[in-house]
């Protein structure tokens, strides 16, 4: 495998058409030379979380959804349960909200800002989830305020799909009165969205609290990219120019596939056998109208859509991560977050899902922060948490890009 000489890159700038001539191309990606992520953690405070609040919903006899948020202990395996409750959320607000997130904020978003301007639901949705997590927990400051930082796990039983939309919402804008702050940016907290599920893989505590690059090998990353004829063009140019940005020594390696076909990446993945998977393409429906999909393309470059199914019969076990970077421009409600969640109900150990279209210097900003950090061997969570400190901090970025990654993990 040849490291990508600047001739190399122009012709990442200008792929060929045909995806049968596309050739294989790599990067070396170090975080050594140049920090990857702009406010990252120092390794003082990047330490693996100890403890996790577990927020966990269900059904109760009425058919009303329930709550209950239970403390655990990761090194004593103690859990501290406390007693389900009716919990209400305001659908109106919720709509209102995703649709904002999805199409309005880029409408009156003033450039740079990172907060909230006028007809912006973005206080008053963070204020209404952290009511939802609060419930009664008189101790929920007190355990937030704790260090190290804990991890919050959202969870709905896999064998319940009515509860699903759950995960799907934007709880990374929890916003606690008490610090005046999103509790999902200040670093107090991590996010982490599981199924439960009676057959259910190993727990991911240990794949969340570990770096996918545990060895001195660079870590590999495949980029996928799928802009089919018929469809919006994609700009990949934000994401190659990341990972350009650090073409320098040997701590993450990038195979980049153009034009991907369900061929194509099965192929790729099997042939270079990356740790993480970035998949960039956009997001809509199956043939039938009902399940998320990526839309890929066929080997004449029209749309050809592969659900979390087909997905994953593309790529073996041994990967660890997978990224979905979908954008959806006609359909509403968005199927990226229910793509990413669909994803997460299989055995993947890790899923990281882009829950709305983020802005260039945005994207730019978590490509180069987030890969940066797990090349650094940082745990997934710990890169994802510095990630969002640097898209907050990019210039021109959206209000709530920072937001818009999802972590999805086994639980």
């Amino acid at each position: 495998m040849s490291t990508l000489e600047s001739p190399s890159l122009r012709a990442q700038r200008n792929p060929p058409q045909n995806a049968e001539q596309s050739p294989q191309r790599s990067l070396l990606l170090s975080s050594s030379s140049s920090r990857a992520c702009d406010g990252v953690a120092d390794r003082a405070n990047s330490s693996s979380t100890e403890s996790e609040l577990v927020l966990s919903f269900s059904h109760d006899a009425s058919a009303r959804i329930v709550a209950s948020l239970d403390s655990r202990s990761l090194d004593a395996e103690t859990t501290t349960a406390t007693t389900p409750r009716v919990v209400q959320f305001d659908l109106a607000l919720l709509a209102r909200a995703l649709d904002w997130l999805h199409h309005g904020w880029r409408r009156n978003a003033p450039p740079g800002t990172v907060g909230v301007h006028l007809h912006d639901p973005t206080l008053e949705i963070g204020r209404h989830l952290f009511s939802i997590l609060r419930g009664d927990r008189a101790d929920l400051q007190d355990f937030l305020a704790t260090p190290p930082a804990r991890r919050l796990r959202l969870c709905v039983d896999a064998g319940r799909p009515a509860l699903r939309w759950l995960l799907t919402l934007p709880w990374e804008l929890l916003f606690d009165d008490t610090t005046c702050s999103f509790r999902g940016l200040d670093g107090s907290l991590s996010l982490v969205r599981s199924f439960a599920s009676s057959d259910a893989g190993p727990p991911s505590h240990h794949a969340l609290a570990t770096g996918l690059r545990p060895t001195d090998e660079p870590l590999r990353l495949l980029l996928a990219i799928a802009s089919p004829s018929g469809q919006p063009t994609l700009d990949p140019s934000p994401t190659l120019a990341a990972l350009r940005d650090h073409a320098l020594g040997r701590s993450l390696q990038v195979d980049v596939l153009h034009h991907a076909t369900a061929s194509s990446l099965r192929s790729m993945v099997r042939q270079r056998q990356p740790q993480a998977l970035h998949l960039m393409a956009h997001a809509g429906h199956d043939s039938f109208g009902a399940a998320s999909a990526l839309v890929l393309e066929s080997g004449q470059g029209s749309p050809e859509a592969a659900d979390a199914a087909r997905l994953e019969s593309l790529w073996p076990r041994s990967l660890r991560l997978v990224t979905v970077d979908s954008q959806s421009h006609d359909a509403d409600p968005d199927p990226s977050a229910a793509l990413g969640a669909a994803l997460a109900l299989s055995d993947r150990p890790l899923v990281v899902a882009l829950q709305h279209r983020m802005a260039a210097p945005a994207t730019t900003a978590f490509v180069r922060s987030f890969y940066g950090a797990l090349a650094d061997r940082e745990p997934v969570e710990i890169a994802l948490q510095a990630a969002r400190r640097s898209v907050a901090s990019a210039h021109s970025a959206g209000v709530t890009d920072w937001a818009a990654p999802a972590l999805y993990a086994r639980a």
